[in-house]
């Protein structure tokens, strides 16, 4: 495989759907991308949910194939993954970072195609006075990471430095759009 190089890839199209039983949501998002690139490639792709989520399901759509998640406790789940890769399988891993923000790692994309991405979660709504709210977050917002600096290799492609204090700033930091 290449070596890591960060490219942004075109989102073709997104949803995200939802039914709520009581205060039980369950919720799938749907996001397509496409890889307009002539290599095949890793795709790190940051994303938000609500801080109490859990992730139930993960789908991946490739070239008229799908590939089902498996929930593999997270040591198991990176050697599997690389482990894939390694084999030249087409493999994804998706992990939580922090309480809002996760992260789809999806390897070994053949070039030229269209993934789409369907994750399935749950949540139990809190209630307050016979009331709930569902807050959805749309984007990982730009953090504050405090600390010095490490002035190590990155521990991947993101936008903030890694320190002392978060030193994986730079695999929580998606690079944002600017006017």
């Amino acid at each position: 495989m290449n070596p890591k190089v960060a490219r942004a890839l075109a989102i073709g199209g997104n949803g995200c759907f939802g039914s709520a039983t009581g205060l039980l949501v369950d919720i799938v998002v749907r996001q397509e991308f496409h890889d307009s690139t002539d290599d095949s490639l890793e795709a790190t792709y940051i994303f938000p949910l609500p801080p109490c989520a859990a992730a139930t399901r993960l789908n991946l759509h490739v070239l008229c194939r799908m590939i089902k998640s498996q929930l593999i406790e997270h040591g198991g789940a990176r050697q599997t993954y690389h482990g894939a890769l390694r084999r030249g399988q087409q493999a994804a891993m998706l992990e939580k970072e922090r309480s809002d923000v996760f992260t789809l790692q999806d390897g070994n994309l053949p070039p030229g195609v269209c993934v789409e991405v369907e994750l399935r979660l749950s949540l139990l709504l809190d209630a307050f006075v016979g009331m709930a709210e569902f807050r959805f977050p749309l984007v990982v917002a730009q953090r504050y990471f405090s600390g010095s600096p490490l002035r190590l290799t990155p521990v991947d492609l993101g936008v903030a430095e890694d320190t002392l204090n978060v030193p994986d700033a730079s695999r929580i930091s998606p690079p944002h759009w600017q006017k």
